[in-house]
């Protein structure tokens, strides 16, 4: 019967019914070790008395403990019980101790005692592989989610991203968890990256965490911290209704980048493997953010222009790119811009190069503030500028040129001459079929409408 069950608990109760069944015993508790702890917790019993204690500390002088401590049967006897106490051993470690107890004073016979000390054997070792099972599972789930997390990192965009789908992978290795992935950027401050569970989390209760709680002293020790508290409203907890939280900084190298609550209702309620498992995801995690946070800075640098902070010529084409295979999918319309400061070497002469400069930037900061989110703004080159316009017609992009126009006419020059620029507008699919159809018409247009001022300008110039 023993050798048939699977889980622990379903070996402890077969062990009671086996040994109600063929012994004289009255009551029975089997008590197994944390080693963690020391601790020797009652878990599982039939008929044992309310008064006794479910749990000893190792070095207690209780039989229990005695037993399990010195590997040793012990037995008590009184006028109304006899008592025996067999210790569960694999290889003189133990794991904890068998009771049995039978009424009256007489002891239990030395045919009884061979039994029950086989029996006992045999219950240790089949405790010892539900161990090792147990094991061997937890190091499974590890490599099953840190695999998912490898994963997720190489197909997530961003740090948004990412946390998004951690958070999911979290929420499912922790049944019954809520989970919040904090990300804190450098100069900002903290926020909730991503969640899972019923709970939704409050930024209120993580700031003040942050300030009194668990989740502030491991973002400050930079290590794992473990909170229980019985009463789950306590304020320091980042969930109102957390009875065990486990909180996480993602520390890269020395970089805090923010960190990993996973919070449960009830108290005591996290298993050591869950402990290693969150650790473990949490430095993975880490590296992977801090991976994701580089990659955009590098793209940041290479895809934008350090003056204006709009993009650059080499974006802008990726954009069209982009843009293109997109429109051609969903079969939706897109126009591009492109415009030319008029008279602008004027304006670099009389206030020189860092005051041209600030023109360039109120530029940039004018343009984009007429444009939508997701509309891309480059400074193609010196003091001209071009834009995407994603699911625009050709009226669209008439009406977004004056509004742009418009704009430049406001910055002030520091001369009587309003800024005023040539500009020139092409659309998907009436201009073109393909980047450079569109790229090429879009710059001709812009040297077409170039070419009055030149001539103006020439004309100006010439001696009579």
């Amino acid at each position: 019967m023993l050798l048939a069950v699977r889980q622990q608990e379903t070996v402890l109760e077969t062990l009671l019914l086996v040994l109600r069944s063929h012994t004289e015993m009255q009551r029975a508790a089997v008590y197994l070790l944390d080693p963690a702890s020391a601790q020797l917790s009652c878990r599982a019993e039939y008929q044992w008395p309310a008064h006794r204690s479910r749990a000893f500390p190792l070095r207690d002088s209780d039989p229990v403990a005695a037993a399990a401590r010195t590997g040793s049967q012990q037995a008590t006897s009184q006028d109304d019980n006899t008592a025996l106490y067999l210790p569960l051993l694999v290889r003189d470690r133990s794991l904890g101790t068998m009771v049995l107890e039978k009424n009256g004073a007489q002891g239990f016979g030395n045919e009884d005692l061979v039994l029950l000390s086989l029996l006992a054997a045999q219950v240790a070792v089949l405790l010892e592989n539900h161990n090792l099972h147990d094991a061997e599972y937890a190091r499974k789930r590890q490599v099953e989610l840190l695999h998912l997390i490898v994963r997720s990192a190489a197909t997530a965009p961003n740090p948004g991203e990412f946390c998004s789908l951690f958070a999911d992978l979290l929420g499912d290795a922790f049944e019954n968890a809520n989970v919040a992935i904090l990300l804190c950027p450098p100069d900002k401050d903290l926020r909730i990256a991503a969640h899972a569970g019923s709970d939704e989390p409050q930024m209120e209760r993580f700031l003040q965490a942050r300030q009194l709680g668990p989740l502030g002293q491991a973002m400050r020790q930079k290590r794992f911290v473990m909170a229980e508290d019985a009463t789950s409203a306590n304020p320091s907890f980042c969930y109102g209704t957390s009875g065990s939280e486990i909180c996480i900084p993602l520390v890269s190298g020395a970089t805090a980048l923010g960190a990993v609550v996973i919070a449960r209702r009830g108290t005591h309620a996290f298993l050591k493997d869950e402990l290693t498992l969150a650790q473990v995801a949490a430095e993975v995690a880490a590296n992977t953010v801090r991976s994701l946070h580089l990659s955009e800075e590098l793209n940041r640098s290479t895809s934008s222009d350090p003056l204006t902070g709009a993009s650059n010529q080499r974006h802008f084409h990726a954009m069209v790119g982009q843009e293109l295979s997109r429109a051609r999918r969903y079969q939706k319309p897109f126009g591009l811009i492109t415009l030319d400061l008029r008279g602008f070497r004027e304006v670099n002469t009389a206030l020189g190069v860092q005051g041209a400069d600030q023109i360039l930037k109120q530029v940039a900061a004018s343009l984009r503030a007429r444009l939508r989110s997701h509309d891309t703004l480059s400074r193609y080159e010196g003091d001209q500028f071009a834009m995407v316009l994603p699911e625009v017609n050709g009226d669209a992009v008439a009406v977004v040129l004056t509004k742009l126009n418009t704009a430049l006419a406001t910055i002030e020059t520091g001369s009587s001459r309003q800024l005023s620029a040539a500009w020139a507008a092409v659309t998907f699919p009436e201009d073109g079929n393909s980047e450079a159809e569109l790229v090429n018409t879009l710059f001709r247009r812009l040297d077409a409408a170039r070419r009055p001022a030149r001539n103006a300008a020439s004309q100006a110039t010439a001696p009579e």
